[in-house]
């Protein structure tokens, strides 16, 4: 099974001062947003002993994920630097311009035909049981979230059983209307590789979409009521954590050291 992990992105978001209610006490905001400068990428910001994208990597290597992909762009040396030969890249040399989507068409060859695909946003954080998840999940395509999160969900779907009918943030999907956050991980089996990879094709070379989020291949098919999966991580407990902002760093950093032994 191949891993992409897509860490092409400038986290401009990041940089954003939070709004409402906060976590965030005086000075952590701007410490985050300098710690984010000198390490040069969201990827790279340390959580607990290591980098977020060490996280992953060591993760995926312990559960038998050794054909990884990174897609880089904005600081590849540093990520280059930090992870090394471990992975094999893909340079997106127009990240300035383009989103996920478009940072996927440029290792569009790197998806399988004849095996299944994991793609995962590297600013995401996971208990390596997600790992175990996906390796036993069956339906195709399939993208992972959370049905605990609803209240405080950013990423929306609503679902009829387990298919995904609908997508979004809050203007799309809102408040009492969410069925599950999206995590932020994705699976797309062999039988589908070749379809997916062909509509990754037809959105940026046709429609001019490189500048859409990878998942927008995918919610292309619900929108031509064609099956895209949802599967649940909330009944396995599963900790997860996608670094938008800095208050998801202070989130993620205060449960790795709640649960210093776990993997």
């Amino acid at each position: 099974m191949r891993v992409i992990i897509l860490a092409a992105g400038m986290a401009t978001r990041f940089r954003q001062q939070p709004r409402g209610h906060t976590s965030l006490v005086a000075g952590e905001f701007t410490a985050l947003v300098d710690e984010l400068d000198t390490c040069g990428h969201k990827c790279l910001i340390s959580i607990g002993d290591r980098p977020l994208i060490a996280w992953t990597v060591d993760r995926l290597q312990k559960k038998g994920f050794d054909d990884i992909y990174v897609v880089t762009g904005h600081n590849h040396h540093r990520i280059y630097a930090t992870i090394g030969p471990r992975v094999q890249y893909v340079y997106n040399p127009f990240f300035r311009a383009t989103n996920s989507l478009g940072s996927l068409w440029f290792a569009r060859d790197k998806i399988p035909r004849g095996g299944g695909t994991v793609i995962l946003n590297a600013d995401v954080f996971f208990e390596d049981r997600l790992l175990d998840v996906i390796v036993e999940e069956r339906n195709s395509p399939v993208l992972f979230a959370d049905r605990s999160r609803t209240d405080v969900a950013d990423y929306r779907f609503r679902l009829e059983g387990e298919l995904i009918t609908a997508y979004g943030k809050a203007d799309a999907i809102p408040d009492g209307t969410v069925d599950a956050e999206y995590i932020g991980v994705g699976y797309v089996a062999a039988a589908h590789t070749m379809g997916f990879r062909t509509r990754v094709e037809d959105l940026v070379e046709r429609q001019g979409a490189y500048d859409r989020w990878w998942e927008d291949a995918l919610y292309s098919w619900v929108a031509e009521k064609r099956p895209v999966y949802c599967r649940d991580v909330s009944d396995s407990k599963i900790f997860w954590g996608e670094v938008d902002n800095a208050e998801d760093v202070k989130t993620i950093r205060q449960w790795v050291s709640a649960h210093p032994h776990v993997p």
